[in-house]
């Protein structure tokens, strides 16, 4: 069974980040609840994708519709950090990825 494509992105994400100055490697933290609502009033951004992976954390995507994403990562104790953001979103129809 082949990893779902998110789960590549992620790895690949937090792999580019390893090396990063502390700064920049940071995340910004804080309650779910509050970043949600934060990103739906600034960017018009809502959840459209999640996964539970490894360990219980819960990982989302959320997506306006004009194109700009965020990801959030969500442990069990209920803090939840931005991973990354970004423009140009575009969603794979599901059926692009079965064979034939």
């Amino acid at each position: 069974m082949r990893p779902p494509l998110l789960v590549i992105a992620i790895v690949g994400l937090l792999l580019t980040t390893a090396g990063a100055p502390p700064a920049v490697a940071q995340a910004a933290c804080g309650e779910r609840d509050l970043i949600v609502a934060s990103l739906l009033d600034t960017h018009n951004e809502v959840p459209v994708a999640r996964g539970l992976a490894t360990g219980g954390v819960l990982i989302e995507v959320l997506v306006a519709e004009s194109g700009t994403f965020t990801i959030i990562l969500t442990h069990p104790t209920g803090v939840s950090c931005l991973i990354t953001a970004g423009d140009f979103w575009e969603a794979l129809p599901a059926d692009r990825f079965r064979q034939k």
